[in-house]
């Protein structure tokens, strides 16, 4: 119950630590422009590579008004992070906002990533479970590694291998 109770709370800190960086692009309709522009720097800083800190700022500041704009047709209400980025694909602005539709990308991807990478561990758990009785350690370590590697066995061409052992086989 304690590790679970440890886990869960460096599961939350973690999720904090991604709303503090990432939580403007969902409220931007209930903070200020300076806070906007306060936010969208720091992020910048955190990702120097993928956002221009000079420009992020004021890109954020027009997408908010066009937002804002569409807000008052009654098309849509306090937008989610995924909505945002729809409207910039959507309108074909990916020119126009560079930095935000890059920052929307990075937010809208963490989350997925975190999740595949605790299928993946918990699948293995499963796996060292069920076989620890039956396997032998080299067995079992090469299975975990299968788990882990997985995106590049499914590149492998199976049928091509299984025909070369069973010529290896015939001799």
């Amino acid at each position: 119950m304690d590790t679970l109770d440890i886990c869960l709370l460096k599961r939350l800190e973690q999720y904090n630590d991604l709303d503090r960086k990432f939580g403007f692009l969902t409220y931007f309709k209930s903070m200020t422009e300076k806070e906007i522009v306060d936010m969208t720097k720091y992020l910048g800083k955190i990702y120097p590579d993928d956002l221009d800190c000079d420009i992020f700022p004021e890109e954020m500041i027009h997408f908010t008004k066009l937002v804002d704009e569409q807000d008052e047709e009654g098309k849509i209400k306090m937008p989610p992070a995924l909505k945002c980025l729809q409207i910039i694909h959507d309108n074909k602005l990916n020119s126009v906002f560079p930095n935000v539709e890059v920052a929307y990308r990075l937010y809208l991807c963490l989350p997925v990533a975190n999740c595949s990478a605790e299928r993946a561990f918990s699948k293995l758990k499963r796996v060292k479970n069920e076989l620890r009785s039956t396997m032998k350690n080299p067995r079992l370590n090469a299975l975990s590694l299968m788990t882990i590697e997985r995106s590049l066995l499914k590149e492998i061409n199976t049928d091509e291998i299984i025909v070369e052992f069973q010529k290896n086989k015939i001799k």
